[in-house]
């Protein structure tokens, strides 16, 4: 039993784990395209006090046809690039990007690592960025961050298909939402939500795509990756029947969790075909161990239950005394004279005790006890004896050889 259960928890925890590790590897869990700055917005607080969400934020993508720096060293240019709009505390609980350096502020912008080093900006630097049918805007940089999960970020968005993973963009750049939307989206045109698998080929988005992305609480998910991917599936079809006609959701979580669920069955097959069986032969191992010790066990036992029994102790045989231990010699004379006393006891009590020799206290004498008894058991026929008075005169005699009952 103990064995059966370790397995069942061993099991259990690691279903679990390949949930948590599966949440944790999703940077951004739901995605849904709109087609506004203001329906974004408005979403994106709705869904945020919906259960079992744990942040939503309206979020924008659009390309950039090239960004330029003037430093000491000369100017220095890159070539076209994503922008991401964010808004203020979008990290939080979104992973999909963290700063190195600095943070996101109003009217400023956020390099990637890596177009920060082509341009050779640094903090406080003042960088022109060029986008679409506007004119060229010059932003002062107020970080440097390192965006982990660009592929997601920029996918085209197309609910019917579902995760799509694009071609990441060679440059990044960050601005805060309302800066974006001021500044950057009255040049490009919005991508509409049921043309997004056309509009936005990947690694080639052409316009802005409007969009909520919303994190799932971990704590909302658990168990095993079946149980989690049910769950996110729920919480998922939940929120578009409570916005329905508003907004529908690329779900990266369900997918992930799909793949885990799938590596869940396939380990579930592997350890009832490989540790099952050795369970089963590690019971069947023992069982014969034990009934290898039944026979000796049930001999132990009726040697013990004999040994109890009175009478019983010396019609054991010789193989059966072995095991048992040697009683002193002067114990077992000691127990023989008091097994003649009471039967002497029980002789004076009917009237006929039987007759004693006589004590004899010269010193010196040790020797004249012995042959009076000697001469009286010699003188009485054996036949006229019965056991009990031949048993009395030999253990009486060996009191008296031993020195007890001295007046």
């Amino acid at each position: 039993m103990a064995l059966l259960g370790s397995m069942i928890l061993f099991i259990g925890h690691s279903l679990r784990t390949m949930t948590s590790s599966a949440i944790r590897s999703v940077p951004l869990d739901l995605q849904g395209p709109v087609g506004s700055y203001s329906k974004a917005t408005t979403l994106a607080a709705a869904v945020g006090r919906q259960p079992a969400i744990g942040e939503a934020a309206a979020t924008a993508t659009a390309p950039f046809s090239g960004i330029s720096h003037y430093g000491p060293a000369g100017a220095t240019s890159a070539g076209q690039g994503s922008i991401l709009a964010a808004p203020p505390g979008y990290t939080r609980q979104i992973k999909a990007l963290r700063f190195l350096r600095g943070s996101l502020r109003p009217n400023q912008i956020v390099l990637d690592q890596q177009l920060a080093a082509t341009l050779q900006a640094r903090l406080g630097d003042q960088v022109t960025l060029r986008s679409g049918k506007g004119k060229p805007r010059s932003y002062t940089v107020s970080g440097i961050a390192l965006v982990t999960a660009p592929d997601v970020l920029f996918q085209p968005l197309n609910p019917l298909l579902g995760p799509a993973p694009a071609q990441p963009p060679a440059n990044v750049a960050i601005l805060p939402l309302a800066t974006f939307a001021k500044t950057v989206a009255a040049g490009l045109p919005a991508i509409p939500p049921g043309t997004a698998g056309s509009a936005a080929v990947p690694g080639a988005q052409q316009g802005i795509q409007w969009q909520v992305q919303a994190q799932v609480d971990p704590k909302a998910l658990g168990g095993t990756p079946g149980q989690a991917f049910t769950r996110a599936g729920q919480i998922r079809n939940n929120l578009e029947a409570t916005f329905a006609g508003r907004v529908q959701f690329v779900d990266n979580l369900s997918d992930s969790l799909n793949t885990a669920t799938g590596d869940a069955l396939y380990a579930d097959a592997l350890y009832i075909m490989l540790a099952v069986p050795g369970a089963l032969l590690a019971l069947g191992l023992a069982y014969l161990a034990a009934l290898g010790t039944v026979e000796h066990d049930r001999r132990e036992l009726a040697l013990l239950r004999a040994r109890r029994r009175p009478g019983v102790r010396r019609r054991l045989g010789p193989r059966e005394g072995l095991d048992r231990p040697r009683s002193h010699p002067r114990s077992d004379h000691r127990r023989r004279l008091r097994a003649a006393r009471h039967r002497r006891c029980r002789s004076g009590a009917a009237g006929h005790e039987p007759p004693r020799p006589a004590r004899l206290g010269q010193r010196g004498a040790a020797q004249r006890p012995a042959r009076a008894a000697a001469s009286v058991a010699a003188a009485l026929p054996r036949h006229s004896r019965s056991g009990p008075e031949r048993a009395d005169l030999l253990a009486d005699r060996e009191h008296r050889l031993l020195g007890g009952d001295q007046p």
